[in-house]
């Protein structure tokens, strides 16, 4: 009994050993936390914040993908008795890197670095994407685990720029082989669209680590919700198998416990089992060197050394980068004020939102007051009979009475109160109907009876009021046509009305008997043909017949001398006049002042080198702008066609003054013996161009401000360089400007950000001329930092634009996204009356249009005209600058004011006056032909309607209408109508097609004739240019005379224009002139035109001179 007694005790104290021992184990192998460290690179350069309005709108959206991952990251159990937790951290960057917050514990530190991300405010400046990747990686190592296994680094960025970019810290590629080298992985997640793959394929340290990741999108893509949560899921999941590899790679060895109390001495023992293994050793032999291991890990960076000694003055070095913006400064003292500002242009609408998430339904609202009583309803309509109550209880049957006498009626009494019923009584006699009695109350209902039968009719109601009109009712459909009336009685003759138009021309009669007139008129003479060769001399005649014989004369003395010579006889008497000749043949017209103006411009071309002294051409006494006719000066002999010498300037547009040369050959300007370039054969002047001096551009101040920042790129900024340069040298080769001091003056002004503004001019004392100027802007170098547009204007106005005199104008070439929320600087601050600026808005790198809002505000759009007005424009790409059409352009602009000679024939109307120009649309014009006259008759029409007016109120309206055969007119004549507008007009013109039929003069008169009645007004005057050769099938000339006298009549006056040698003359001259039996040649002279070819009338000036003719009449 006493070894139970013994085991007892020692059973309790093993097992409470045991006890202790099982709980110190549980202490020391819980959960081991494997901690992971995750860092966020958000960029929040320029090429993001300012691609997307409002601006900072897509770095809203990269702050709800980093918040959005931040809630994904939650702990994880693995089966190797190991919990994943995360640390993580972010930053921001352009081109300066800002902390958001360290690496904090999850979920601890979950909502303050929520808060902290969503607190950021973008810089939008340059991309230093190699300096945040290094400074992530600092962060990692500095304040991370020891675990640099789970070390990861998130990328987000659009990975620009592509090229041509200054990275301070190394360069991308030597940011991310540290980040290899230190064994951290690093992911590369997209901000679509646009983004630069290239750059962010380098970013991810494998390329696992980059696949298609994104971090915001526009929401231009269905998916893009979707493909943004399988960016987080993807990323996390590829991290967490990962991680799981490295924690769970060895057995978790925790430390032993401290020694626990002696314990009393036990028992003596059975015997043990063999005993351990022995002490160690003296050690062994040293074994061979092992191999080689990996590669260690960058140590941690150590503690501070002490202070070294002084060393020796080094070498000069280097100008260093430019340092980081300084301290501000104290504010100075408060300045005046200043003027008021100029009112800025009212912006263009924005853009529609995107329409957000329907809200959550409100709550209910607050009972409301009790409304007022409403108005009485109206009556309703009559219940349904309620049902038929029970049959009461079955009275005992009375004993039956004798029969009484009938009585007399009494008087009526008041009804008494219904009595018990009594028994049933026989039938009585059929007594008078009395009284109804007064109505008991309403007993409770009974429960529902059989059906009875159906009442009888009751009698009809009283009818009721009326009750409101009723709303009006939709419109019926038309009845069915009644029958026709009565005729009515005959009214009162009325006043007779005034004689209709005339009708159509009938059809043609039956050929009447031969006539019995006499013998025409002559025809018209024929010109002079050119003089033949001259005969062959003939052969010598034949001696004539002999004579007759003469008497015999006495025989003389004989006298061999010679007899001098007699004196010479006196001059006999003048003969009587012999009788008039006939006239000669009228010889071709002169030229017109059109055609001496255009012969001018072609002979003044040297008049710059040539004439010495100032003799010019001109016309004597015409009308200011040329509307009247010109008359001849009165000491003009030899001059054609009321041509004279005598000084005369003109004026451009500016108010400049200009001269007309005069021509070679003339008396005065050209000095005895000189010529522009030689002599021709025969002696006449050769004439060759020579410079053109006449026209003059200048002097002009030029000003180019040029959009230097990170969205424009390397390569477009070098192409605006070109344009700059090649507009300065065609400014100075084409058009003769003169950049030295005194004369013209030239500057660039680029810029980016705040602050980041550099100019080149020609005030610059290093810069001696245009050719040092175009070297200093082809140095100048790309910032590629923010827009800060305004500032770069107020720096332009501040710094090259001094007083002047000159014609200013500045170019602006930018992407139109200056960064308004920081730039506070109006857009309209190089605005005035001294300068006229030009916007030129062109799309960014990634294809971006130009935001044409800012460019109006730029180019002073919608502003107080004041001086030149300013012009928006905007090209597809940077190439289309150097195009060789727009260069021609811009030079035209900037020189829009220069001062030159004016070569035009100008037209004024001094009257309303209506012109309809006809067109010839038959087969035998042909197509191509038809298509040059119609491109003349705009030409014509164009000068019609933009020539002057002495009376603004007077209105020049022209139509155009194509006649072939008889009743083939077009337009037709609903559509046909007299227009002032000139793209209108010539829309119609172009989409007229050709008839390619017979022609009909005398119809397409009376066609035109009739519209002149029903659309011109009588006191417009009336002009009807006609194309035709004379021919028309069917017409002799005295129907065409008859057609032409009926448009006489109605006021029209007839031109006409002849092409080519096929024409039936005498149908020409009563086209020309309404009259079969004669002429007027001078009539004829002014309203006939006659061309060779249908080419030769877009040639020369001869629509010059058709249309100044039609419009003097």
């Amino acid at each position: 009994m006493s070894l139970p007694r013994v085991l007892l005790p020692l059973m309790l104290q093993a097992c409470w050993a045991t006890a202790q021992d099982d709980a110190a184990v549980s202490r020391a192998i819980a959960f081991q936390d494997c901690p992971v460290d995750l860092f966020f690179v958000l960029d929040t350069s320029e090429s993001v914040a300012l691609r997307l309005k409002p601006y900072g709108a897509l770095v809203d959206k990269v702050k709800a993908f980093t918040k959005r991952f931040i809630d994904n990251l939650k702990d994880r159990y693995y089966r190797c008795d190991r919990n994943l937790v995360w640390n993580a951290g972010a930053l921001h960057y352009s081109d300066e890197v800002e902390i958001i917050r360290g690496l904090t514990r999850m979920p601890s530190g979950r909502d303050m670095l929520k808060s902290s991300v969503d607190a950021v405010k973008y810089f939008g400046k340059g991309t230093y994407t190699d300096c945040a990747i290094k400074k992530g990686l600092e962060e990692l190592l500095v304040g991370g685990s020891h675990l640099k296994e789970n070390k990861y680094l998130i990328v987000v960025t659009d990975g620009h720029p592509l090229e041509g970019y200054k990275e301070p810290c190394g360069g991308l590629e030597d940011a991310v082989n540290e980040a290899k080298h230190l064994g951290i992985k690093v992911f590369s997640v997209a901000i679509t669209p646009d983004h630069l793959e290239p750059r962010l394929s380098i970013i991810a340290t494998d390329h696992t680590y980059r696949r298609n990741f994104t971090a915001a999108d526009w929401g231009q893509s269905r998916d893009a919700e979707e493909v943004i949560s399988q960016t987080i899921d993807t990323i996390t999941d590829m991290i967490k198998n990962n991680v799981e590899q490295v924690c769970c790679s060895f057995e978790c060895q925790p430390a032993r416990g401290p020694p626990g109390l002696r314990g009393d001495p036990g028992y003596e023992g059975e015997r043990g089992k063999p005993g351990l293994p022995g002490e160690k050793g003296d050690a062994g032999d040293p074994g061979r060197p092992g191999d080689l291991g990996p590669v260690g890990y960058q140590g941690m960076k150590g503690e501070k050394g002490s202070r070294g000694e002084k060393g020796s003055r080094g070498p000069k070095g280097y100008k260093g980068e430019k340092g980081k913006r300084g301290v501000d400064g104290v504010d100075g003292m408060k300045g005046e004020t200043g003027y008021p500002g100029l009112s800025g242009c009212k912006g263009s609408p924005g853009f529609d939102g995107i329409q957000g998430p329907s809200g959550p339904k409100g709550d209910a609202g607050a009972f409301g007051l009790k409304g007022d009583k409403g108005e009485p309803g109206a009556d309703g309509e009559p219940g349904r009979p309620g049902n038929t109550g029970p049959t009461g209880d079955e009275g005992e049957p009375g004993e039956p009475g004798p029969l009484g006498e009938k009585g007399e009626a009494g008087d009526e009494g008041n009804a008494g109160p219904d009595g018990p019923p009594g028994e049933r009584g026989g039938p009585g006699e059929s007594g008078p109907r009395g009284t109804s009695g007064a109505r008991g109350p309403r007993g409770d209902p009974g429960e529902a009876g059989p059906q009875g039968d159906q009442g009888r009719e009751g009698p009809v109601g009283v009818p009721g009021d009326p009750g409101e009109a009723g709303p009006t009712g939709p419109k019926g459909y038309r009845g069915d046509e009644g029958p026709p009336g009565t005729e009515g009685p005959g009214g009162a003759s009325g006043p007779p009305g005034p004689p209709g138009d005339p009708g159509l021309m009938g059809e043609r009669g039956e050929d009447g008997p031969p006539g019995n007139g006499t013998e025409g008129f002559p025809g018209f003479p024929g010109y002079p043909g050119s003089r033949g060769p001259p005969g062959i001399n003939g052969t010598k005649g034949y001696p004539g017949l002999k004579g007759d014989e003469g008497e015999a004369g006495d025989p003389g003395e004989d006298n061999n001398d010679i007899s001098p010579r007699g004196a010479k006889g006196a001059k006999g008497y003048r003969g009587p006049e012999g009788p008039q000749g006939p006239p000669g043949h009228m010889g071709p017209p002169g030229p017109d002042e059109c055609e001496i103006l255009d012969i001018i411009m072609k002979m003044c071309s040297c008049c710059g080198e040539c004439h010495s002294s100032p003799g010019f051409l001109a016309f004597e006494g015409t009308d200011p702008v040329g509307g009247g006719a010109p008359r001849p000066h009165p000491h003009s002999p030899g001059v054609p066609a009321q041509l004279v010498l005598s000084p005369v300037t003109h004026t451009t547009r500016r108010g400049g003054t200009g001269v007309l040369p005069s021509a070679p050959g003339s008396s005065g300007p050209w000095p005895s013996g000189r010529s522009c370039s030689g002599r021709g054969p025969g002696g006449a002047p050769r004439l060759s161009p020579p410079p053109p001096t006449e026209c003059k551009c200048g002097p002009i101040d030029i000003l180019f401000v040029l959009d230097s920042s990170e969205s424009i790129g390397l390569q477009n900024f070098e192409i605006s360089k070109d344009f700059i340069v090649k507009v300065i040298d065609r400014l100075s080769r084409d058009e003769l400007v003169k950049f030295e001091p005194g004369q013209s003056h030239a500057g660039v002004v680029q810029y980016s950000h705040n602050q980041m503004q550099e100019h080149v001019d020609l005030r610059d004392p290093n810069i001696r001329n245009a050719q040092d100027l175009k070297e200093a802007i082809k140095k100048l170098q790309w910032m590629g930092g923010g827009t800060f547009t305004g500032e770069a204007l107020q720096y332009t106005r501040r710094w090259l634009l001094p007083p002047t005199q000159n014609n200013r104008i500045a170019l602006v070439i930018t992407d139109g996204r200056s960064d308004t929320q920081r730039d506070t600087i109006p857009l309209s601050v190089l605005c005035g009356p001294d300068i006229q600026v030009v916007s030129v808005g062109i799309k960014d790198v990634f294809g971006l249009a130009a935001g044409s809002d800012q460019l109006n505000v730029i180019s002073c759009q919608g502003l107080a005209p004041q001086g030149r007005p300013g012009i928006s424009l905007v090209k597809e790409n940077y190439a289309e600058l150097l195009d060789d059409g727009f260069l021609k352009n811009i030079t035209a602009q900037i020189c829009i004011d220069k001062k030159c000679p004016d070569y035009t024939c100008p037209i004024t109307f001094s009257s309303p006056t209506d012109i309809t120009i006809l067109l010839d649309g038959s087969a035998s014009v042909g197509s191509h032909n038809f298509d040059t006259s119609k491109r003349f008759a705009k030409r014509l029409a164009e000068r019609f309607l933009t020539a002057g007016q002495t009376d603004p109120g007077q209105e020049v309206r022209v139509a155009v209408v194509q006649y072939s055969g008889t009743g083939q007119q077009r337009p037709e004549r609903a559509a046909l109508q007299f227009l002032q507008n000139y793209t209108v007009l010539a829309g119609a013109l172009d989409t007229m097609d050709f008839f390619n039929d017979a022609t009909d003069v005398t119809d397409a008169l009376g066609y035109v004739t009739r519209f002149y009645r029903e659309a011109s007004s009588g006191a417009a005057k009336k002009r009807l240019l006609l194309f035709s050769d004379g021919n028309s099938q069917g017409a002799t000339a005295a129907t065409i005379e008859k057609a032409v006298q009926e448009a006489q009549r109605a006021g029209i006056e007839i031109f006409m224009v002849v092409v080519g040698p096929q024409v039936n003359e005498p149908h020409v001259r009563v086209l020309v002139t309404g009259k079969a039996a004669e002429y007027d040649v001078a009539f004829g002279e002014r309203h006939l035109f006659r061309v060779p070819s249908y080419q030769a009338l877009l040639r020369g000036v001869f629509y010059q001179t058709v249309s100044r003719k039609v419009a003097l009449g």
